[in-house]
């Protein structure tokens, strides 16, 4: 927030004037600024304010916002139009992911000739791209499961394995279309709404402080992003959660292999981890929703599998399984820490304000993931088949000290809570009501905005 000196700033007539930041507020006797042009300040402030019939759609939007029945519509148009389409999208980045651990009991070590650390190393290059060309769901591993279980019993000449990757890239081709057709990028650009639809969206969300976005760079964000000690910390608990998902996304089949099942069997017993993963992705979402705390929820889907990859060194200690009904057990558990990330995301989006530092955060964020499961893909070490004992202990080690790490960023939350109810306890109702609906859509970062909401 900046500090200005009187001056005169014309009155708007229109419903939104309140929201606009460009006119100052007194606050603790002085003017302040929340943002000095509609450039900078975020994209649903431009659009209400340079609306051509703003009075009308914003009594449109405020009947649906008053009305239930419409804004349960409203919510259901929303959810129906970003949710498939989000779903589609993480299903095929699972889903690419999981491919090479499913054709490695398929034929493809022994078709292309991979030998000692061949097959980890190409499994890295996946993550070397990522990281190259960028700045889960777990109903992928039950239809990859079963497309790749299917497909393992075509006995033509063209090999089960090279099938198996043309039916996927041709999903992915699909799927990529329709996202590029369908899925807006923000609510002031959603095609299928009505003007009246999109003031009732951002009017629902303004009281959260976060805005939608602003395509304008701001440096100070990006240096802000930078000296944020928390966005270390994600980062750090971004790698930390991938370097298990690197290992165990490429080699959760041939473990089950060296737990005693043939190839065969591998692939549809990686079906029931999928399904596992479900249930757990289902019951975190509507516990975190719940208990509106998300860090203790990450905690108790990390914790089974610590335990899986625990279990599998105490039966599995040196490639001769001890317990094979254990072990398949084991390695169901293993797919709990899967929402765990989700979660990690979803709290590191909610906990972040200001578009620029937003993407700033979410482009380091996607470096640890893949510099994370590069490492996960070495922790699993030729040398060391069948038992694999240094890709178990470091999801043991890994895990263990996201748990840590995720404590830590709950307790610097908890402090920026308090600091903000302080400086918010310093200003009368009116003026801090007056500030609070400026703040709104004005593109600032959480750490220069008092009415930020840290969740846990």
């Amino acid at each position: 927030m900046s500090r200005s000196p009187v001056k005169s700033f014309d009155e708007k007539p229109d419903p939104f004037s309140d929201l606009d930041g460009r006119k100052p507020s007194i606050v603790s006797g002085h003017e302040i600024v929340t943002v000095t042009d509609l450039k900078d300040a975020d994209e649903a402030l431009a659009f209400l304010e340079n609306h051509p019939r703003a009075a009308e759609v914003a009594a449109q939007g405020q009947a649906i916002l008053d009305d239930p029945k419409s804004l349960a519509r409203l919510v259901r148009k929303i959810d129906f139009t970003i949710a498939p389409l989000l779903a589609c999208v993480y299903f095929l980045q699972f889903l690419d992911k999981t491919t090479l651990s499913y054709t490695a009991v398929m034929g493809i070590r022994t078709d292309t000739h991979l030998k000692g650390q061949d097959y980890s190393n190409l499994s890295m290059l996946f993550y070397i791209g990522f990281l190259a060309t960028e700045f889960p769901t777990h109903c992928t591993q039950i239809i990859g499961g079963a497309i790749a279980y299917g497909v393992s019993f075509a006995t033509t000449k063209f090999a089960s394995w090279r099938i198996f990757f043309l039916a996927i890239g041709g999903m992915t081709v699909v799927i990529g279309a329709m996202i590029a057709l369908l899925l807006p990028d923000s609510p002031v650009k959603a095609k299928r709404f009505s003007d009246a639809e999109k003031v009732a969206a951002l009017l629902r969300v303004k009281s959260n402080q976060s805005g939608t976005q602003n395509a304008h760079l701001k440096k100070d964000q990006v240096l802000q992003t930078l000296k944020d000690g928390r966005v270390w910390l994600v980062c750090l608990c971004t790698m930390l959660s991938s370097i298990p998902n690197g290992g165990l996304s490429n080699f959760s089949s041939i473990l089950l292999t060296t737990f005693g099942y043939t190839s065969q069997q591998a692939l549809i017993m990686s079906m029931p981890s999928g399904a596992v993963g479900v249930v757990c992705v289902l019951l975190v979402g509507y516990l975190s929703d719940k208990w509106n705390d998300r860090s203790s929820v990450m905690l108790i889907c990390t914790l089974p599998t610590i335990l899986g990859a625990a279990l599998m060194i105490g039966l599995d200690p040196n490639g001769i399984p001890h317990n094979k009904a254990g072990l398949l057990a084991a390695s169901f558990l293993t797919g709990t820490f899967g929402a765990a990330f989700m979660l990690l995301l979803a709290w590191n989006a909610s906990n972040m304000g200001g578009h620029t530092k937003k993407v700033t955060c979410n482009a380091m964020t996607l470096v640890a993931f893949a510099v994370g499961n590069i490492l996960g893909t070495q922790t699993f070490q030729a040398t060391q088949a069948p038992g694999y004992i240094g890709g178990k202990i470091s999801i043991v080690v890994t895990l263990g000290l996201l748990c840590f790490v995720v404590l830590i960023l709950r307790w610097m939350n908890d402090r920026l809570n308090k600091r903000n109810e302080a400086k918010l306890a310093e200003m009368g109702d009116a003026e801090r009501e007056i500030l609070r609906e400026k703040m709104a859509f004005a593109d600032r970062s959480d750490l220069d905005n008092p009415f930020f909401k840290y969740t846990h």
